[in-house]
């Protein structure tokens, strides 16, 4: 069991496309140094091809790469944002959300809670407890005697998208009155 599924970064691709039809580039955060970021990278390029999406990948494998990050989606003028789960803290999540928001980029976290938390767009992950429930049930097929290598691999049956319309959550450095009160359109 793996938390993230190649299904699940084409599925979020086109959750995303679905939700903002006029974007073609998309910048995608991810740190290259997580080899379950590279192992989806194939899918996630043949899926935005198929619906005719342009992916610039942002490599971010500390919080210092956040400033940089940030100029090369101004730079490559992205219209949207793809976020991998990252090794960053909330106030970390809390400046991309507070940046998606400022330069008005619909923005899609993959299985990270702490994406929704902070106010982001759109979510995307399969079910949870639906995931713990299947392992549960491998575990005990394996205790019971059952050889692993005869147990087909299963993907996820369900998974769990959502939208939010509240804004993103005011930041550590910012008063309530000073927060984002827009709608990202």
């Amino acid at each position: 069991m793996t938390a993230m599924d190649p299904i699940q970064v084409i599925k979020g691709v086109e959750f995303l496309k679905q939700s903002a039809p006029r974007i073609t580039r998309v910048a995608v955060l991810l740190d290259l140094s997580n080899p379950n970021h590279g192992l989806q990278m194939n899918e996630q390029d043949a899926a935005a091809q198929a619906i005719g999406l342009e992916l610039r990948r942002v490599d971010i494998r500390r919080p210092a790469d956040l400033d940089a990050a940030f100029t090369a989606m101004v730079r490559e003028r992205a219209q949207a944002v793809f976020l991998f789960p990252l090794r960053i803290d909330p106030p970390d999540t809390d400046r991309i959300v507070q940046f998606a928001a400022k330069n008005r980029l619909p923005s899609l976290g993959l299985v990270d809670q702490q994406y929704i938390a902070a106010g982001l767009l759109l979510y995307y992950t399969f079910n949870r407890a639906e995931q713990f429930d299947r392992a549960a049930a491998l575990v005990d097929r394996v205790l019971k005697g059952a050889n692993p290598a005869e147990i087909p691999v299963e993907h996820p049956r369900s998974s769990i998208s959502s939208s939010t319309s509240r804004p993103p959550r005011p930041s550590a450095s910012r008063s309530r009155r000073h927060c984002w009160r827009g709608r990202i359109g």
